[in-house]
């Protein structure tokens, strides 16, 4: 399951502002009804220039380039 937190900004976020919003979409917790593994993401406008280590690897980072690539395809 995809739980994920969309989070907007008019330039990169911070590393800081990713993990926080991460923290907060962390806290939320599973749904009732999610079954097996849970994957989060946080959808942000533009992907920061290189990832920083200090945020989880099992969050995933996904821009609007490539939501827009997605339902354009």
């Amino acid at each position: 399951m995809l739980l994920g937190e969309v989070t907007w900004s008019d330039r990169p976020l911070s590393t800081e502002a990713l993990l926080q919003a991460h923290a907060q979409l962390v806290a939320k917790g599973r749904p009732p009804s999610a079954m097996g593994k849970v994957v989060h993401a946080l959808f942000v406008p533009t992907l920061p220039r290189s990832r920083s280590r200090r945020l989880p690897a099992d969050v995933r980072l996904i821009d609007a380039r490539a939501v827009l690539g997605a339902v354009r395809d």
